[in-house]
């Protein structure tokens, strides 16, 4: 990790094999790219020793999100989100969508 988290952090989901946890943060320190002060999920790679943010854009625009749990393969997550810029045209922030991401 890039830093040490000042937020507790939440939810946390295991691959199946033990090498992916994904978790929900606060902190904007965990990874290199600046994040805004709100809610992300990220994933730690225990083998690598890495930790990337999940929740933001393809623009990389990050827009938060909620309760990442990881597939067993630790191949895909999935997460909610109240932000209207994690896709194309969403713009309706009325209402959480949620989202399936390949890692």
């Amino acid at each position: 990790m890039s830093g040490n988290g000042w937020s507790g952090s939440h939810f946390a989901s295991l691959s199946g094999d033990g090498r992916y946890v994904a978790f929900q943060s606060l902190p904007t320190n965990l990874v290199p790219q600046p994040l805004n002060r709100a809610y992300h999920v990220f994933v730690r790679d225990l083998l690598l020793g890495t930790t990337r943010v999940v929740t933001t854009a393809a623009a990389g625009t990050d827009g938060g999100g909620y309760a990442g749990a990881l597939s067993p393969s630790g191949t895909y997550i999935t997460f909610y989100s109240w932000a209207t810029d994690l896709v194309p045209g969403w713009t309706d922030g009325s209402n959480p969508q949620i989202y399936l991401r390949r890692i």
